[in-house]
C-alpha cells in the first residue's frame, strides 16, 4: 500500500500542477481566473445544520480569512469571499435560486464561479444581467488523459480508496455512475482550495449525517425576501451524496482519501458533523464560556 500511496500522491500532485490550464475555462462572457495569492486558510461553507452553531465571534474569525460558499448558502447574511453558482435542473428551484441571487447585491463585490452543465447553455445572459462579468468565471473539475476522458480528480481518489479499504483494484464501474451523474459541491470546493494552495481547509456546515439545512431550522429567520426550496430528501438520516445505496463513491470516502493524499490540513467546525470522525474539530481560538 505504501508504494501505491506514493504513486497516487505523485500523480495527484502532477494533476494539481496543471490545474490552471485545465479547470478554469473561458466561456463566451467569462474570463480566465488566476489565484492572486495562496490561501492561508480556506473556510468551506455548506448548508448543513451546524452552520447555526457558529457564533458571531466565529464568523468574525472566518471573515479574517478566505471563505467559499455554494448552493443556497446565499440566504445566510454572511458574505463569503467566493461563491460557487450551481444551478438546479429543476425549473422551480432554478427560479428561486435566481431570485435569491438577485437580492444579494453585495455579491457583486466577490468572485463567483459558474459550475455549468451542457444543458445550462443560455443561462450566461441571466448571470451577466445580475453580476459584473469581470467577477464571473466558469469552473469545472480537473481532467487529464491518464485515467480516461472525464473527472480524473475523483477517479484518482477512487482508485486509492478502493485499493486501500476494499483490498482490490478499482474498476471503471466503481466510479462511473457516481462521478458522471452526481458530482458533489464539496469535490469542486476542495479542488478550488487545493488549486489556491490552501494550507488549511476548514469545513463548516458540511455534515453528511443529515440532509437538513440550516435554513430548515425554525430558529432561522431570513433577513430578506428569500425563497426556500422544498427538498424531497429533507429529514433523511444520511446525506444523499454519502448514501451507498445512491452512489458508488461517497463524499466521505472522497474526503478520507483526500486527507491522506495531500499535505493540506483539514478541519471541521463542529463535532456534530460526521466529518469529525476522521478530521479534528477546528479551534477558533476563542475564550467563550
Amino acid at each position: 500500500m505504501g508504494n501505491l500511496k506514493v504513486s497516487i500522491k505523485n500523480e495527484f500532485k502532477n494533476l494539481m500542477n496543471r490545474a490552471d490550464n485545465l479547470s478554469l475555462r473561458r466561456r463566451r462572457y467569462f474570463g480566465k481566473y488566476s489565484f492572486k495569492q495562496p490561501f492561508d486558510k480556506l473556510f468551506i461553507l455548506g448548508s448543513g445544520l451546524t452552520i447555526n452553531e457558529l457564533t458571531e465571534s466565529q464568523f468574525n474569525h472566518i471573515n479574517q480569512y478566505s471563505s467559499v460558499a455554494v448552493n443556497f448558502f446565499m440566504v445566510h447574511p454572511f458574505r463569503p469571499n467566493f461563491y460557487f453558482i450551481e444551478i438546479s435542473r429543476n425549473h422551480e428551484d432554478r427560479e428561486m435560486y435566481f431570485h435569491n441571487l438577485s437580492l444579494r447585491s453585495d455579491f457583486d463585490q466577490i468572485d463567483k464561479f459558474y459550475c455549468f452543465r451542457k444543458e445550462d447553455d443560455g443561462l450566461d445572459e441571466r448571470l451577466t444581467d445580475l453580476f459584473d462579468p469581470a467577477r464571473l468565471y466558469s469552473y469545472s473539475l480537473l481532467k487529464m488523459g491518464n485515467y480516461g476522458r472525464r473527472f480524473n480528480y475523483q477517479k484518482l481518489l477512487s482508485k486509492y480508496y478502493h485499493t486501500k479499504f476494499n483490498n482490490r483494484f478499482f474498476t471503471p464501474q466503481d466510479y462511473f455512475d457516481r462521478v458522471l451523474n452526481n458530482v458533489s459541491s464539496i469535490e469542486r470546493l476542495c479542488q478550488f482550495g487545493l488549486q489556491g494552495g490552501a494550507k488549511e481547509i476548514i469545513f463548516c456546515g458540511v455534515d453528511l449525517n443529515k440532509t437538513d439545512c440550516f435554513y430548515d431550522s425554525a430558529d432561522f429567520i431570513p433577513y430578506l425576501d428569500f425563497k426556500i426550496p422544498y427538498r424531497r430528501y429533507k429529514d433523511k438520516k444520511v446525506h444523499t451524496t454519502n448514501d451507498k445505496s445512491e452512489v458508488n463513491f461517497t463524499v466521505e470516502e472522497f474526503l478520507i482519501s483526500l486527507t491522506e493524499l495531500v499535505d493540506t490540513k483539514f478541519y471541521v467546525s463542529s463535532a456534530n458533523s460526521k466529518l469529525s470522525n476522521f478530521m479534528p474539530v477546528y479551534d477558533f481560538g476563542e475564550n467563550e464560556q
